[in-house]
């Protein structure tokens, strides 16, 4: 009994001390980041992803990683503590590129706690536009900022440059690539800018010749504040781009209705993957004849497999842009 007793000791130990490796080995293969003798840049949402990935291209030296990538919107992902995996990411990256708004809380309070990779480079994009004095709003007291920062390609080209200019700090030996790339990127987002523009000049001429504003009904949250500041358009949404609400009242559903009779509307738009409910409400309450729900994409729930397919900001902002065409069709 005795010897049974010692035997089945030893094979406990063994089993707790394979069970314990292969614990470290799982740990060790998720946390291993930083032993490769590449550049770890680490990016909370696509948009800075898609715009790093593009200006590393070529290089073997970068290694870019992306937090949110399950679908889930910066609000939703971030209003809990991050993941064990993502946790160390942030914490032992050379590189943090951040929205750094309200619902990045839980990123600034791990870059304030301990731990943290000393020689870290954080480009914070709210940073950057305050420092370019760039609001939404300038009315001569308090100027706004949003933290949907990169639905805007005046603000996106601004990014590109300020990241490729971090990129060939850290990494000089490669910096002719990584400006080059950006040069090369800005290039086509002038030249989609220049789409926009001709759209939003258009858009208002036609509206001031009939006494109206051009404008844009949205039935859901309301992300893209820069992006109607760029083309100098009206708007009424539902809710601002932050809220968590998701039912409206009557008299909500009556007001944006109203809107849509006011401006002539026939065109209402939600964010992709949103909810119909609403606006078929709007529809429904409108004397308007509304003609078309379509959504406008807000670039925040890319997934994995999104990427796998070729998704790109590039390609998502070109694909609003035929929705704002619909949108403001009914100016003539």
């Amino acid at each position: 009994m005795v010897r049974f007793s010692k035997k089945l000791t030893k094979l406990l130990a063994v089993l707790c001390l394979m069970l314990f490796a292969c614990g470290f080995c799982v740990c060790f293969s998720a946390c291993k980041t930083q032993d490769d003798g590449k550049i770890h840049v680490v990016c909370t949402v696509f948009p800075q992803y898609d715009w790093a990935r593009a200006i590393a291209k070529g290089s073997n030296n970068m290694d870019i990683d992306l937090i949110v990538k399950n679908g889930s919107d910066l609000h939703s992902y971030f209003s809990t503590s991050p993941n064990f995996s993502d946790t160390y990411k942030i914490k032992n990256c050379d590189i943090l590129i951040f929205c750094g708004g309200e619902s990045e809380e839980a990123v600034e309070t791990l870059l304030s706690a301990g731990g943290v990779n000393k020689n870290m480079v954080v480009i914070n994009l709210l940073d950057i536009l305050k420092d370019e004095n760039m609001a939404i709003l300038e009315d001569g007291e308090e100027d706004e900022f949003d933290e949907h920062v990169w639905l805007s390609l005046v603000n996106a080209k601004l990014f590109v440059s300020k990241i490729s200019e971090v990129f060939s700090e850290v990494n000089a030996q490669e910096a002719n690539l990584f400006q080059q790339n950006a040069t090369n990127y800005n290039q086509k987002l002038e030249g989609l800018k220049q789409e926009y523009d001709s759209l939003s000049t258009s858009a208002n001429q036609k509206a001031s010749t009939q006494g109206k504003t051009a404008s844009l009904l949205v039935a859901d949250r309301f992300p893209f504040a820069y992006l109607v500041r760029d083309m100098n358009l009206n708007h009424m949404a539902a809710f601002s781009g932050c809220s968590a609400e998701t039912s409206a009242s009557l008299k909500l559903t009556t007001d944006l209705a109203n809107f849509a009779n006011e401006q002539g509307l026939d065109t209402i738009l939600i964010l992709e993957g949103g909810n119909y409910d609403l606006a078929n409400s709007v529809k429904n309450t409108s004397t308007q004849n509304i003609e078309n729900i379509l959504e406008l994409n807000s670039i925040q729930g890319v997934r994995q497999a999104d990427i796998d397919a070729g998704a790109s900001f590039f390609a998502i902002m070109n694909a609003n842009l035929n929705v704002l065409k619909t949108a403001l069709a009914y100016l003539g």
